[in-house]
């Protein structure tokens, strides 16, 4: 080789460029089917269309576990409520114990206080007692107070009443008050009260509200009975019993109604005609006869009972028509009713008072 070296000819240098590059990696040739871009598309779409189908199914399956998942939630959220609970329950027993704790640190003795409990509930107890018996002594009293106000009561309806049957009613119901005490002291008592109540037993039957009553019937029918047919023109001479304000009273209606009967005398006998004033006063004086023989029975006079009958008795068929049948009737039952008895001879009832007094003064003492 000279050192004088020709230049190179394009055909030769591109020789040379071609010997100094690099042959290209060769590429696999695929064994079936195109190769290439072609190929690109559909793998993408397959895997996109299993990329969908796995996320619907991941939210189908989230669907299905929604409603246990909401479930536990609740379960989960009841838990807390009930922990909370029992935190608060542990905060009061907390404080309860916190103050016991405080009373019992203030409670020195304990044994002192529970015995001083004890007695305390046992005065409570004595007290208790004490009343019972208060209660007991007072009924007791208060029983044989009443007895002794019903043999009072007797008494005043025997003495100033004349009422044998009332006073035989308060002396059984002494008795049995005094039988309710059972006590021996008071057997002296009941014996004496026994006597007496068969001494009230042993009266003659009596009946003054009986009286009474048939006495004020008749009087009420006396405005409707017919006159006589003649009237007399002198009123029945009064009775000679002296009644004092009653009998006075009849002697007054009997002078108002002699003087005001009027008789004419003529030829041919003819009924008289009494005057509305006579007729009046001849139903008053019947009916003042009546009321004083019902004033003469509340008093138990006798006497003076009769007397008033007896006048009623004379009264009546001189101003009445005797043979009418309420006039009739009248006439009878008065007949009957004066042979009624009044007058009776009371029991002393006063020795049972007297010895219920005497026990009680002794005991008083």
């Amino acid at each position: 080789m000279t050192d004088k070296q020709e230049p190179a000819t394009p055909a030769a240098e591109a020789g040379e460029a071609e010997i100094a590059r690099p042959a290209p990696p060769e590429t696999p040739k695929a064994t079936t089917g195109r190769s290439g871009p072609g190929l690109l598309a559909p793998a993408a779409l397959l895997l996109a269309v299993v990329a969908l189908l796995l996320g619907a199914y991941d939210l189908w399956r989230l669907q299905q576990r929604l409603p246990a998942m909401e479930a536990q939630l609740t379960e989960v959220g009841g838990a807390i409520a009930e922990r909370d609970r029992q935190a608060a329950r542990l905060d009061d027993l907390q404080q309860r114990l916190a103050t016991i704790d405080r009373q019992l640190a203030d409670q020195q003795d304990p044994q002192a206080e529970i015995e001083r409990l004890q007695q305390d509930l046992q005065a409570l107890r004595q007290q208790v007692q004490g009343l019972q018996g208060g209660v007991t002594d007072a009924r007791r009293a208060w029983i044989r107070a009443e007895a002794g106000y019903l043999l009072q009561v007797a008494n005043q309806q025997l003495q100033l009443r004349n009422d044998p049957a009332a006073a035989t009613k308060a002396l059984q119901l002494a008795d049995a008050n005094l039988r309710r005490l059972d006590d021996p002291s008071l057997t002296p008592v009941r014996e004496v009260l026994a006597e007496e109540i068969a001494a009230l037993r042993a009266l003659p039957a009596q009946d003054p509200a009986g009286l009474v009553l048939q006495l004020t019937a008749i009087a009420q029918q006396v405005e409707q009975w017919p006159l006589a047919e003649q009237v007399p023109s002198v009123a029945p001479v009064a009775t000679e019993v002296d009644t004092g304000n009653a009998r006075r009273l009849m002697a007054s209606l009997e002078r108002i109604a002699r003087e005001t009967v009027v008789v004419r005398r003529q030829d041919e006998p003819v009924a008289p005609l009494a005057a509305p004033v006579s007729v009046a006063l001849q139903r008053l004086l019947v009916q003042g006869q009546l009321a004083t023989a019902r004033l003469a029975v509340l008093r138990q006079e006798g006497k003076l009972f009769r007397a008033q009958i007896d006048a009623a008795l004379a009264s009546i068929p001189r101003y009445f028509d005797a043979e009418a049948p309420a006039v009739n009737s009248a006439l009878q039952t008065l007949h009957e009713l004066r042979d009624t008895t009044l007058e009776v001879a009371a029991p002393d009832i006063s020795r049972s008072l007297s010895r219920l007094r005497a026990l009680d003064d002794e005991s008083a003492s």
